[in-house]
């Protein structure tokens, strides 16, 4: 991984306007912005001014609360919908108050008394009613081209001598004919005091608060450590995503082998503060117990957390996904940050605004017991209050195949908080999805499977799902099906495990090698020995060709007669998949070569979803016709068409597919 770098621009990068430093270095905050839109601030001024609110409002994160107030004559609130009230800073509300301030006016003269009052009485209001609980660092941030007094009385009713909320004070502009007022006024209650002449002060003037607000972690010496929301890693954010021109606009850990980028991706992190231990110190030093040196953290790639999900055991339909306590996801199945541009021949993933706010509302959609929605989602505050637990079945509304296809389907929610940081939730749908395929005896070895033969040349795939903690690598591996091959045959796979969760995933995989083998003679109607006397056209055609096929030497004439007579009839692809991640597959053309290269994860796949969401209700075939999006691309291509078959639908374990041309 090489650090972006541009040799005709400056990097501007700077950790410590990263939410991951300011959360660790600072514990929650509750803010509260005095503005001075008064006429003095016209023109410059009150573009710095603007910019510093912005600057501040940027250093919040979800723990903590914030509001704004502009004043001039009389205080007013900057956002209506919030008066008297301190709001979370969500991502939302940030960019609300940001597009707000952009909106102001300077006008009329500043009155001082009636705005810090009416700031001290909104934290005695928050005092009052949220009184059992702790409001944390309490901050009050003035910016002003200068103040006429100090408002010694104000500060004595309402802050002195607990001073127990910190006043900041941001002067602006150049040429201001005195500081001592707004110098004062941050000193007397244990705040600090900028001057900001530039735009180009606002930045490090700003970030010194935080300092200021970290000397109660300092002082206890406390152990501080922070997980922050999703985010994209600085490297990714700025190297372009590429992934192929058809693929899903994804990083996933089932698509990210197909993307080329920099960077870890999406990640979280984890950090606490380091502070300054010395026991000797200089006359004119900093007091070491004050001293906030800088913050250590490490990266955790969210792709990482999602190999350890067990997707075998949640099965077809059963997802998993997590979010913080705030309620935002970390990961889920419908979590799509980012969204594609076409490009050439391949296309570039860009994140969206709100990429890392995603609430868990926006992606469990629940369906009302009554006439519309419900006001409140019915596992909100169920999964954020409580720390593990299960939920009886609930309804919500999902969707299938890039959100063409919607179903109402009815999910049982599990969950556990892990580290106190984020929960994670298993969900599987009610009646199949409580059900589990065990095998217990008479698993052949794959030499055995190997020697049993086939008529034709078919090919083999597993999903890249992770299903072992190595004893020696300390590691978690994911499997393919040359590994799968080199352990089983050596017998290691059972041994290099250090524990014994693999050893029903293995027996599954290789009673499903063993179910599987003979699936081409299925699908030619002989089944047992004995042929279907309502066998299709091709199958007749396939017999004649091969008819006098029938010793071992003439086996290549009857794999072409194979290739020739499906082909001739618009057969693509036969392939099937089993709930093991197992896919054997006969390809008969190129076209379709890659499409199967995106459907190798069987019960995560469209084709696999729709199969069982259409035994429910009550279909043996499920058809998927082409999508034409644009004209000069696909009318000038064969477009395929699926149909899809279930074979043993009951217990979604194993299922027939074939991918063929039709006319529609």
């Amino acid at each position: 991984m090489q650090w972006p770098r541009d040799a005709d621009d400056v990097d501007t990068f700077d950790c410590r306007i990263r939410k991951w430093y300011i959360q660790a270095a600072t514990s929650p905050k509750n803010i509260l912005i005095l503005l001075d839109s008064s006429g003095s601030m016209k023109g410059l001024r009150f573009s710095i001014a603007r910019s510093t609110v912005t600057k501040i409002l940027e250093t919040l994160s979800d723990e903590d609360y914030f509001n704004v107030i502009e004043f001039s004559e009389e205080p007013k609130y900057v956002d209506e919908c919030f008066q008297d009230t301190l709001m979370p800073a969500s991502v939302d509300n940030i960019r609300r108050m940001q597009e707000k301030i952009d909106g102001l006016e300077a006008s009329k003269y500043a009155n001082f008394e009636k705005a810090l009052t009416r700031a001290f009485k909104l934290f005695q209001k928050e005092q009052f009613q949220y009184s059992e609980q702790c409001l944390c660092n309490k901050a009050i941030m003035i910016i002003t081209d200068g103040a006429p007094e100090n408002y010694e009385s104000v500060f004595d009713r309402f802050n002195w001598p607990e001073k127990a909320i910190r006043v900041f004070t941001f002067l602006i502009g150049k040429e201001v004919p005195d500081n001592r007022q707004t110098r004062w006024m941050a000193c007397a209650n244990k705040g600090k005091f900028a001057h900001i002449s530039t735009r180009a002060d606002v930045q490090e003037n700003v970030q010194k608060y935080i300092k200021v607000l970290s000397r109660p972690l300092a002082i206890q010496r406390a152990l501080h450590k922070v997980w922050s929301p999703v985010y994209l890693d600085y490297v990714t954010d700025h190297s372009d995503i590429k992934v192929p021109r058809n693929a899903p606009a994804s990083l996933d850990v089932d698509y990210e082998q197909s993307a080329t980028y920099e960077g870890l991706g999406l990640v979280m992190s984890i950090s606490m503060p380091v502070f300054d231990e010395r026991t000797d110190v200089g006359p004119k030093e900093e007091e070491p117990e004050r001293n906030l040196l800088g913050v250590v953290g490490t990266d955790v790639r969210i792709n990482e957390l999602m190999k350890l999900i067990p997707t075998y055991k949640l099965g077809v339909n059963g997802y998993a996904f997590a979010i913080t306590n705030h309620g935002y996801i970390l990961f889920h199945p419908d979590y799509r940050p980012f969204y594609a541009e076409k490009f050439k021949a391949e296309q570039r993933l860009k994140k969206r605004p709100k990429y890392n706010s995603v609430e868990f509302s926006e992606v469990e959609l629940p369906v009302s017991a009554g006439t519309g929605w419900n006001k409140e989602h019915p596992l909100r505050q169920y999964l954020l209050t409580l720390k593990s637990g299960g939920q009886s079945m609930y309804s919500v509304l999902t969707h299938t195949d890039g959100m063409r296809r919607a179903k109402e389907r009815r999910n049982k929610y599990r969950f556990r908080e892990v580290a106190d940081t984020f929960k994670l939730v298993f969900v599987v749908p009610d009646k199949y999805g409580l059900l589990e395929v065990k095998v217990d005896s008479g698993v052949p070895t794959l030499k055995q499977i190997l020697e049993m033969g086939r008529d034709v040349e078919v090919g083999t795939d597993i999903s890249k799902w992770v299903y072992c903690y190595g004893k020696t690598s300390k590691t978690y591996s994911q499997l393919n099906i040359l590994k799968f091959t080199q352990y089983v045959e050596q017998g290691t796979l059972y041994k290099m495990c250090s524990n014994n969760d693999n050893y029903d995933f293995v027996n599954r995989t290789l009673k499903d090698f063993e179910w599987t083998l003979d699936y081409v003679n299925v699908w030619n109607g002989v089944v047992n020995g004995l042929l279907d006397p309502g066998e299709p056209k091709y199958v007749t055609d396939y017999r004649k060709c091969y008819s006098n096929a029938i010793s071992k030497k003439e086996s290549f004439k009857k794999m072409m007669c194979f290739y020739r007579t499906h082909m001739s009839h618009g057969i693509g692809t036969i392939w099937i998949g089993t709930s093991s991640g197992l896919t054997r597959h006969i390809m008969l053309n190129d076209i379709t070569m890659n499409w199967m290269d995106f459907n190798l994860e069987t019960i995560k796949s469209t084709y696999y979803k729709r199969a069982v969401d259409g035994h429910e209700d009550g279909y043996k075939y499920v058809f998927t016709g082409p999508v034409i999006t644009s004209q000069s691309e696909y009318l000038t291509l064969p477009a395929p068409a699926i149909v899809v078959h279930s074979l043993t639908p009951v217990q979604a374990n194993t299922a027939v597919f074939q991918k063929k041309r039709l006319t529609f």
